[in-house]
């Protein structure tokens, strides 16, 4: 915005103005201190800081057993529920440990061909999903 007016940047572009404001204390830039002043003059404050995003927890041997229970009876009764299909959703993004995956054959479960060629509810993309992320893990 090199030669422009400090109110014709505030009415393009109020996000440069907000990261202006942000940059206030670290710039040593005169002419970006003085738009950081003209901006919050006319209203314009530093952005709330971002909120810290918990980790999920990694999965335990405990919940992973689980998990590859009640999608083991889920495949012997012919049939995916909703929630096998969050059971699928929440297995394809949470961590989980290598060690926890070869202790209790989740892997197997998910890559049973129930799973993989199923149609119901996406429920194929998110046994895959979850399978590549497991594969990448193991060759890591």
């Amino acid at each position: 915005y090199k030669g422009k007016r400090f109110s014709w940047v505030l009415r393009k572009d109020p996000h440069y103005s907000t990261w202006i404001v942000d940059q206030l204390a670290t710039t040593t830039h005169e002419q970006m201190r003085r738009y950081a002043a003209f901006a919050q003059f006319h209203g314009i404050k530093p952005s709330a800081p971002e909120p810290e995003v918990e980790k999920p927890e990694l999965l335990t041997v405990r919940k992973a057993i689980r998990a590859r229970q009640l999608l083991q009876a889920y495949r012997e009764s012919d049939r995916v529920a909703e929630e096998a299909v969050e059971l699928l959703t929440i297995l394809s993004t949470s961590p989980i440990g290598l060690d926890v995956l070869q202790e209790t054959k989740l892997g197997v479960e998910v890559n049973n061909a129930f799973w993989k060629k199923n149609e119901d509810l996406g429920v194929s993309a998110l046994a895959k999903a979850a399978i590549q992320r497991w594969k990448a893990l193991a060759r890591k």
